[in-house]
């Protein structure tokens, strides 16, 4: 299939996941509940991840452009190498411990938001509202903040 989405429909919570999962170029996951809590991996290469939710605790990895369009929380465990730009449509949350590299850009869309706290170690590109974690902390970005 060159163009197209995988919908998952229904009424379910979030759904561990921890096998692989590859989205590729103009492919989309769509879900219209829930969402999903990665403990496995996630490959996108210039595709769209739209669901409710979705809490990283195991390994992404961006090619081409990718977006994520929920609300994200990068939890500490998490690892996130961005060999293509990432851009944010949702409200994200970054806990400190959560680790970024690559050569990429992390995109926070307009109308989408980032809290985050510690180190984004990627460019950081702001279009919509960065916030510094959820109490008085720092942020650090390891890259360009444009």
């Amino acid at each position: 299939m060159r163009r197209g989405a995988l919908r998952c429909r229904g009424d379910y919570g979030l759904t561990r996941f921890d096998g692989q999962l590859e989205i590729a170029s103009v492919h989309r996951l769509e879900m219209d509940s829930g969402g999903l809590h990665l403990y496995g991996t996630m490959t996108m290469d210039g595709a769209r991840y739209q669901a409710p939710q979705l809490v990283h605790r195991g390994h992404l990895t961006t090619a081409a452009g990718a977006v994520l369009d929920a609300a994200v929380t990068f939890q500490r465990s998490s690892t996130t190498r961005l060999e293509g730009d990432l851009r944010l449509d949702g409200p994200t949350i970054v806990e400190d411990g959560a680790t970024f590299g690559g050569s990429g850009s992390l995109i926070i869309n307009p109308g989408a938001s980032l809290a985050a706290a510690g180190t984004v170690g990627v460019d950081l590109s702001n279009l919509g509202l960065l916030c510094r974690g959820t109490s008085a902390g720092v942020l650090e970005i390891d890259g360009l903040f444009y």
